[in-house]
């Protein structure tokens, strides 16, 4: 069993070159290099006050895995060879079962990315802000776009230094960056040949790197909830077997004022439990639907139950995938596919004064690398 480890430590901020108690605007720039088989994305998500919702990722350095679901829906003669960027626009009307799709490819010549800020620019398209207000715009060259403000509502957020880090030399990683846990949208989408008004709140986030995430994790669990007066994030790892199934269940709260109350990203003092499971019919692999959490930090504690109540995105890159790649798949005991939700959050925080109770609508994704998942 290999070495893994989340980087906490003091000595891990100096190595990473980032502060224990702030996260600086260059963070949500560039943080990769061409040529290297490095990845990256900017991600975003919103639900509107009328229940539509929008997902918006810019990707830069597609990986296979990406490459093969893409690739689904273009045409051969726009297909990209080499260090590739790509991204992405599905918006899902109220009604939670129609959806609108955009699928852009670009050569990295056609692209400009900042390492002093968030500035990434796609050919006509861009993701730009600095960790407070940020501009993200999808011309509807396909029939769906998006032109959207979102202004955030608190602090940005990373477990520790926002890596995790595998093997006897720690020389290969995994991040994430909560850069807008919250923020307040708004602007135009583009779907069906109609341009519409929207507002609503939202979430952005920054991953990177230098490993296929495929062969680094079983699975894991990712739900953002707007809860009125608090704003909870829970995202749950756990490692494939290679790295001994080990798991790392981090959540942080906000409250209204945008202040995070409360953290957790050791494994100390956290429950973690399935509830019920069903079989997904697309790809016939067992799938959680009831999931919850329990953390505990300094005299505060979180209870958090997850329902899934329908289904909003599949996706089986393992079926998608050539003969070739299948049997690679196959040979890593893996069976790569990925699920977005309609849910239903139930929300019990004690923040060290009093109990607060909430039970609401969210969108989650659960990531499932594995041919079964590992609880």
């Amino acid at each position: 069993m290999q070495k893994m480890r989340l980087l906490t430590k003091p000595e891990d901020y100096k190595r990473i070159g980032v502060k224990t108690d702030a996260i600086d605007v260059w963070e949500d720039g560039r943080r990769t290099e061409d040529g290297t088989g490095e990845f990256e994305w900017w991600y975003f998500d919103a639900i509107m006050d009328d229940g539509t919702k929008v997902v918006v990722n810019f990707n830069s350095h597609m990986d296979d895995i990406m490459r093969t679901t893409v690739e689904q829906h273009i045409p051969p003669e726009a297909r990209k060879v080499g260090d590739v960027r790509f991204l992405r626009v599905r918006i899902t009307e109220p009604d939670g079962k129609t959806n609108h799709e955009t699928f852009l490819m670009f050569g990295s010549e056609e692209t400009e990315i900042s390492k002093e800020k968030c500035d990434v620019k796609f050919g006509a398209h861009h993701f730009r802000g600095d960790l407070k207000n940020y501009s993200i715009k999808v011309d509807p060259v396909q029939g769906t776009g998006v032109d959207l403000k979102l202004d955030s509502m608190g602090e940005s957020w990373r477990p520790g230094a926002g890596y995790f880090v595998f093997g006897e030399n720690e020389d290969r990683y995994f991040t994430w960056l909560c850069a807008v846990p919250r923020g307040k949208v708004t602007g135009t989408i583009v779907y069906g040949g109609k341009t519409i008004e929207v507002q609503g709140y939202g979430y952005h986030d920054h991953q990177w790197a230098n490993i296929d995430h495929v062969v680094l994790w079983n699975n894991w669990l990712w739900a953002r909830h707007n809860l009125g007066d608090y704003n909870l994030l829970v995202f749950d790892f756990i490692s494939s077997a290679e790295y001994g199934y080990k798991r790392y269940p981090l959540a942080f709260v906000e409250d209204k004022n945008g202040e995070i109350v409360f953290e957790s990203f050791e494994n100390e003092n956290v429950k973690c439990e399935i509830l019920e499971e069903y079989i997904q019919e697309g790809t016939n692999k067992n799938y959680p639907k009831v999931s919850k959490y329990i953390f505990e930090n300094e005299g505060k504690k979180l209870a958090y139950t997850l329902t899934a109540d329908e289904e909003i995105e599949i996706s089986d890159p393992y079926s998608a995938s050539p003969p070739a790649m299948r049997k690679h798949y196959d040979d890593h005991n893996l069976k790569p596919s990925y699920a977005r939700y309609s849910a239903t959050g139930e929300f019990e925080f004690f923040d060290g004064k009093e109990t607060i109770k909430s039970k609401t609508g969210l969108i989650y994704e659960f990531v499932h690398l594995g041919k079964e998942y590992k609880a």
